[in-house]
């Protein structure tokens, strides 16, 4: 019996340590990007993101990004990314919580900085209430601006033949201007343009975020959860 016990906590601290989940990124349908999210242990989430069909032909992308985070806070602790563009190549770099980052006038960054994946961590593991219209310290490209969402309804998302209530939100990002140069990653940049209107839905039964849409006058990108990746 102990000997089943050490096996069962076991595979507990194993699945909870290597929880991985996948995302497929489309454009008016078609397939173009992956996009996977792997929780090495508590508090240190890696998102990989590369392109897929003819979009790698002409746009070859292969970034990866790692953060350390708070587990009560989401703030970041560190942040390491490596980018592998067509018009950007860089090497790992470590950004320190709020003491490697330029600070904006407007931000109030001593409380702590979220950065995208700790600020979707945020929203998949908080109630609407506590985070609705609350503008946050947000650091994209070593600069800090400002992030929110705004809940808009409760609706499903279909998954093959299955739906999920999701709470839906939409995302607001503010940006220095000299956060967004040419020498940025496609994924922060498309985040970070006000020109794009972003949303997120967040699964009420188990917090898990099922897609994110952004869009603007001439395209919609869809990010979804691939549905072999959800426990049931």
């Amino acid at each position: 019996m102990e000997k089943l016990t050490q096996i069962f906590i076991s595979v507990l601290l194993l699945t909870s340590i290597l929880y991985s989940q996948s995302y497929t990124v489309s454009v008016l349908g078609y397939h173009i990007a992956d996009l996977k999210k792997t929780n090495q242990s508590s508090g240190n989430i890696n998102f990989e993101f590369q392109t897929r069909g003819l979009v790698d032909f002409f746009y070859p992308t292969k970034n990866k990004y790692t953060t350390q985070y708070d587990n009560e806070t989401f703030h970041f602790i560190d942040y390491s990314y490596s980018i592998n563009q067509l018009d950007l190549k860089e090497n790992q770099t470590s950004i320190k919580d709020s003491t490697d980052v330029n600070h904006s006038d407007s931000s109030d960054s001593e409380k702590g900085v979220f950065n995208f994946i700790t600020f979707l961590e945020l929203i998949k593991n908080k109630n609407p209430s506590e985070i609705d219209t609350k503008w946050f310290s947000y650091e994209t490209n070593n600069t800090i601006g400002e992030a929110r969402v705004i809940w808009a309804d409760s609706s499903n998302v279909y998954s093959n033949k299955d739906s999920v209530l999701c709470n839906r939100y939409r995302l607001d990002i503010i940006m220095p201007e000299t956060a967004i140069t040419k020498d940025i990653d496609y994924l922060n940049k498309i985040l970070s343009s006000d020109e794009n209107v972003k949303e997120i839905w967040v699964s009420i039964k188990s917090p898990e975020i099922y897609q994110i849409k952004i869009k603007n006058d001439l395209l919609s990108l869809d990010v979804k959860i691939n549905k072999q990746d959800i426990a049931e």
